[in-house]
């Protein structure tokens, strides 16, 4: 039995909604946070990369609010991007390899795939901190089940539910669930 094309292309568009739809609803979520706390630029969350920029934001308020300093805001996205440049130098040593046949140049494709390994796993338990903090801000009685599906890559669907909760910060701890903003729906 053997796979058509068709059936491999099939998946993609489907794949592929469901992204974007992801995508939309995690930044619009984010969006609306940052928006009702007053945490600015509240557009960069529509921009990937910069998008931690703002959860860290959120999260180096909660820590405000909690009286200590924090600055998630810049190591959030300074480690995701030293991850990105470490994956170019391993691709650029791994096809080094391939163009000179070295073994420098090997051993510099294994140093560079530790770096970027390390540095992409540091970046994301930053990362699911920042979504645990965020989340008791936001939504304390449920911030471990979302940071569970944080953990397991759908972050879109917490933020996307505490888009109009009102923190803990302004609100105060209010039981079983926080007050919400009234949005008008016109």
């Amino acid at each position: 039995m053997s796979i058509s094309a068709f059936t491999i292309f099939s998946a993609f568009p489907f794949a592929f909604f469901v992204a974007l739809g992801s995508y939309v609803m995690y930044s619009y979520g984010l969006y609306h946070m940052a928006d009702h706390t007053g945490v600015q630029p509240a557009f960069l969350a529509w921009i990937p990369l910069l998008r931690l920029y703002t959860l860290g934001q959120l999260a180096d308020r909660y820590s405000t609010t909690k009286g200590k300093n924090s600055v998630y805001r810049l190591l959030l996205p300074v480690l995701r991007l030293m991850g990105i440049v470490f994956s170019i130098m391993l691709l650029i040593g791994i096809l080094s390899i391939f163009w000179t046949g070295y073994r420098t140049a090997g051993r510099m494709a294994v140093f560079f795939g530790i770096l970027c390994g390390l540095f992409t796993l540091v970046s994301r338990i930053l990362e699911c901190l920042c979504y645990y903090r965020v989340f008791c801000d936001y939504e304390p009685e449920y911030a471990v089940p979302y940071l569970i599906l944080c953990i397991i890559n759908l972050e879109w669907v917490p933020l996307f539910l505490c888009r109009n909760n009102v923190p803990v910060g302004i609100a105060g701890h209010c039981r079983p669930r926080q007050p919400r903003y009234n949005v008008n729906r016109s």
